[in-house]
């Protein structure tokens, strides 16, 4: 389980942006297990970006 500022790290996002998505219900999974100690999955972080991947069509240029 990663803490807070591991899981920021991972996402390459800042402390202060996984605190606002867990605020807004948005982001990935976490567990609290209090309120100072919330921790992340590592697989459950790698599931939230893997399904915020988009896909676009690709056009070939002539």
């Amino acid at each position: 389980m990663l803490n807070q500022e591991e899981a920021a790290r991972f996402l390459h996002v800042q402390p202060r942006t996984l605190e606002s998505w867990r605020q807004r219900r948005i982001g990935p999974r976490f567990v609290r297990y209090s309120m100072r100690c919330v921790r992340y999955c590592a697989q459950d972080l790698q599931a939230w970006l893997d399904n915020q991947s988009i896909e676009t069509e690709s056009r070939d240029r002539v």
